[in-house]
């Protein structure tokens, strides 16, 4: 009998530092959601390799607790929780883990929080933004390629699930002008060219970073 609890003691131990030596390099963050009282999010990052590892988020609310997982990867990969976004017109609170992915490396995976306390995986799309000018639209800048140097996405959710819906790409034509392509992404994920807009050089910075109405869900 003694035996076979020693036997269970180390492999116990063994296992429990097996986990802390794969999980070295491991990044902890935590937060609160604004609309739960009491609510804490705890969210663990561990390194498989270089490039690649896994997030592990507990969402307590109201005494119960719900686990999920997303995957990361960046070799600069930082755990940051985004719970100042919401969706369904502000009336939803959000989750967003940060995951490296993507062109630019601002990748995050969005949870939606029902009433029910529900954790409603949304999908993953660069971190994004509640858009100012078009309701229930959520929009991101990222580095832009071949023809363009920027580009800004806009996302909707649709069937409880992030679906890139429409983008602006930006190009300079001078020194002091810039070309503005207004396209939608169809379901398969094509760009279909809706029209083009010359900006000022003032203007086309504003539009980038989402502080001016250079499209609306007319011209789009």
């Amino acid at each position: 009998m003694r035996c076979n609890l020693a036997i269970l003691l180390f492999l116990l131990l063994a296992s429990q530092a097996s986990t802390a030596e794969e999980c070295s390099d491991a990044q902890r963050a935590e937060a609160q959601l604004p609309k739960f009282f009491g609510s804490t999010l705890h969210a663990t990052s561990c390194p498989a390799s270089d490039n690649d590892g896994t997030i592990v988020m507990t969402v307590s609310l109201h005494g119960l607790k719900t686990t999920v997982e997303t995957r990361c990867e960046s070799n600069a990969y930082v755990l940051k929780l985004d719970t100042t976004i919401s969706f369904d017109a502000g009336s939803t609170p959000g989750i967003g883990v940060s995951t490296g992915r993507g062109r630019d490396g601002t990748g995050m995976h969005y949870w939606k929080v029902t009433p029910t306390d529900s954790v409603i995986d949304i999908g993953e799309a660069p971190e994004l933004v509640q858009d100012k000018f078009i309701p229930n639209t959520y929009s991101t800048l990222i580095t832009g390629s071949g023809r363009y140097q920027s580009m800004r996405y806009f996302y909707e959710i649709r069937n409880n699930h992030l679906v890139a819906t429409r983008l602006v790409g930006f190009y300079q034509k001078n020194r002091h002008t810039y070309g503005a392509d207004f396209a939608k992404i169809s379901p398969s994920g094509g760009i279909i060219l809706l029209r083009q807009k010359t900006l000022s050089e003032e203007k086309a910075s504003l539009c980038q970073i989402g502080r001016a109405v250079c499209c609306n869900a007319v011209m789009l």
